[in-house]
């Protein structure tokens, strides 16, 4: 996708298109108002995902850092800055993420709670800006589409009202993508390697461009992988480091419904494959199965997104394997679906492009999952049905990239 294309849309969007493109954020931006009116009040009593990112940065910064993964000590910690709980919120990252929270810690958590939003918002802000050159098809219609588009996806504003991380992995991505878009690989793949407080993202990711042979990108993952895991190992120490993998085994191989008590994680919850497949088999097979059919279908899925988007373009792939990493990932919540603001944003821009891969049910596919979050949130059903339009956002990608890829190698060959 040349430059001259992504600047000037090949055709001039329809009144129709104007009007859902300016109507469905409009929409989007009124129910968030509405949920910071009904959320913020808990947030201030201590209600929110900030919680544990806050008490975990205070216990590394105050020399507890050997006991960060100890259930025990971080429900004290929690119930003595925050507000009392009858369950912690567990801290289930790798502890170098902790040092970013640091200085939050230095404040009350209401003072620090507020101060993170703010980060948060210049964090979006920045993302939004990382994207503008990949979606200037969008400025046409109206030069704040893209900007607006980034605030009033509902999952971004999930994380916004919690005060959690999912916006720094939002611009980790668009970072990395931007920089793919300029040839690099190896500070690409160290970007996304950053990451790696969300490994259950970020790995999908890393596989599917290892399985398309993307050699330098996974050596700069490596790269910040071993670093991330060495500052988290002097930090806690190999002890916690342990005790960190046994919780996760709990959270996820030995699940149970005490567990997901405990550690507050409900597949129920889940917009992905995971979670829908919970959802339907929950009440009629043992975890054991539900974990085995999850295990083998999300292989398949992965399998066929692989021959899918086998192109040689890493431009091309990075998004599809994002969307690929939701679907797939074992943990997700609607937060961390502020990362689709990329496929979405992208998807949107090439309906108004050239590209012979771009079609109108690519981008109802789009207009479906910005949508979804809200259409679902304003329902009685779980977020796991989430991961209905999530797939077929999914397949519909992955259709524009093989059509994409088909087209550019038919190019190739005739020249």
């Amino acid at each position: 996708m040349g430059n001259d294309q992504i600047f000037e849309p090949w055709r001039t969007a329809s009144y129709w298109e104007k009007a859902l493109v300016m109507a469905l954020p409009a929409i989007m931006l009124g129910l968030q108002i509405a949920g910071w009116i009904f959320f913020l009040p808990g947030a201030m009593q201590g209600h929110s995902d900030f919680r544990h990112l806050y008490a975990a940065a205070y216990m590394i910064r105050t020399g507890h850092s050997s006991e960060l993964y100890d259930y025990d000590a971080q429900q004290k910690f929690q119930n003595q800055l925050v507000s009392p709980e009858a369950i912690a919120l567990p801290f289930n990252h790798l502890a170098y993420e902790s040092l970013f929270f640091v200085p939050y810690s230095f404040l009350s958590y209401r003072a620090g709670y507020f101060l993170f939003l703010l980060t948060n918002v210049l964090l979006l802000v920045f993302a939004a800006r990382t994207m503008g050159m990949w979606i200037g098809n969008l400025r046409t219609i109206a030069r704040w589409l893209p900007s607006v588009l980034f605030f009033t996806f509902l999952p971004t504003a999930a994380a916004l009202m919690q005060g959690q991380d999912s916006i720094l992995l939002l611009l980790l991505f668009a970072g990395t993508f931007t920089l793919l878009g300029g040839g690099q690989q190896f500070v690409p793949g160290f970007l996304v390697g950053l990451g790696l407080f969300k490994f259950q993202v970020v790995v999908p990711v890393v596989v599917l461009l290892f399985v398309w042979r993307r050699w330098r990108f996974v050596g700069g993952f490596a790269c910040s992988t071993a670093l991330g895991l060495l500052i988290s190992l002097l930090l806690v120490g190999p002890s916690q480091m342990t005790t960190f993998a046994h919780s996760l085994l709990s959270m996820s191989v030995k699940e149970t419904v005490l567990d997901q008590a405990r550690f507050a994680v409900f597949p129920i919850e889940m917009p992905n494959l995971r979670g829908l497949i919970y959802a339907l088999t929950r009440s009629i097979l043992p975890m054991f199965w539900i974990q085995a059919i999850t295990a083998v279908t999300s292989l398949g899925v992965l399998l066929w997104i692989a021959l899918k988007g086998n192109t040689r373009s890493s431009h091309l792939q990075l998004p599809l394997a994002i969307t690929a990493a939701a679907v797939l990932s074992y943990h997700l919540f609607s937060h961390d679906l502020a990362i689709l603001l990329i496929p979405i944003c992208l998807g949107l821009n090439q309906y108004f492009d050239l590209d012979p891969a771009s079609d109108a049910v690519s981008a109802a596919a789009c207009a479906v999952m910005f949508a979804s979050p809200a259409v679902i949130g304003l329902s009685s059903v779980s977020p796991s049905v989430l991961a209905i339009p999530l797939i077929f956002f999914l397949a519909s990608q992955a259709r524009t990239t093989s059509a994409a890829s088909l087209g550019s190698e038919s190019t190739q060959n005739r020249t």
